[in-house]
């Protein structure tokens, strides 16, 4: 191999300055963020999921490599842990937004929590189905959770609604959750066992692939028989306590002297005002 020197006019073979040897060498060297890489590639075995297989490296490489050495996840394996990282902000706020949609329609702030009080029990059930089954938490679960949000809100939303409208007819607050406990048992038992009906061949992992749904069957069978058990008791007890709550606060002794405030939380629309129960507070 010949050199040019600085000005180009003399030729100096490299023999003169280096040392040279013939050996096996790279063709190329791979560069990430102008470092030099080595990118390993791995396929999953099978029954082992890509959060598994993921862990695993991280955990292998922490151990392994030097500090002078950073390993990262690329590609699909990259995707997955940053998706699977986001999941769980996005779940709040999911909730978050439901949260303010019931508040706009019921424009009350304690009947949202109400309805969504059936969500925790839904999501311990679900979550104890995966520990007893011994299944992991995912990718499919993340989106049974999601899943099970809306199957279960809905037996909040029809108990309340009805209450309310008995509450807007003349009952009182025990008497109107009393009724829609009655009267909403049938269409919640329907809807919640059709969900679990079809839920079932999923949990069980029937179909092509259908170890890897298995998860999402299992949330959403846990979730639903959980919820179901416990939500027809708790949901109108917390209904009648926030109900007493707010009734309280607004007739409180705090409340600045030389007031007329009235408030009225269930307005009659289109019925006779005389039959309106309602929940005031009127200065002293």
């Amino acid at each position: 191999m010949l050199i040019p020197s600085g000005q180009g006019q003399i030729i100096i073979p490299n023999e003169t300055v280096t040392d040279p040897q013939a050996t096996i060498g790279m063709l190329s060297v791979n560069h990430l963020n102008q470092f030099s890489a080595v990118t390993l590639y791995f396929n999953l075995k099978p029954g082992v999921s890509t959060g598994e297989a993921t862990k695993f490296i991280t955990q292998t490489a922490a151990e392994v490599l030097p500090p002078t050495i950073r390993g990262a996840l690329q590609g699909e394996a990259q995707t997955f842990s940053d998706t699977f990282a986001q999941l769980g902000v996005l779940l709040l706020v999911a909730v978050f937004i439901m949260y303010v949609i019931l508040g706009i329609l019921y424009e009350s702030w304690f009947h949202p929590i109400t309805v969504l009080s059936s969500l925790p029990v839904a999501a311990v059930g679900g979550l104890l189905t995966l520990v007893l089954f011994q299944s992991e938490l995912s990718l499919y679960s993340y989106i049974g959770m999601f899943m099970l949000i809306g199957i279960v809100k809905k037996n909040g939303i029809m108990m309340v609604d009805f209450a309310v409208e008995q509450q807007r007819s003349g009952k009182n607050s025990v008497e109107a959750v009393h009724e829609a406990s009655v009267e909403r048992f049938r269409p919640i038992i329907m809807t919640t066992l059709a969900a679990l009906m079809g839920a079932i061949p999923i949990a069980l992992g029937l179909g092509a692939d259908g170890a890897s749904r298995r998860p999402l069957g299992l949330i959403l069978v846990g979730g639903l028989i959980v919820s179901q058990l416990i939500t027809l008791y708790v949901t109108p007890a917390i209904y009648l306590h926030l109900y007493s709550v707010v009734c309280a606060a607004h007739a409180s002794p705090w409340l600045p002297p030389a007031t007329n405030a009235r408030m009225t939380f269930y307005p009659a629309r289109g019925s006779n005002p005389a039959n309106t129960r309602r929940c005031a507070a009127r200065g002293r």
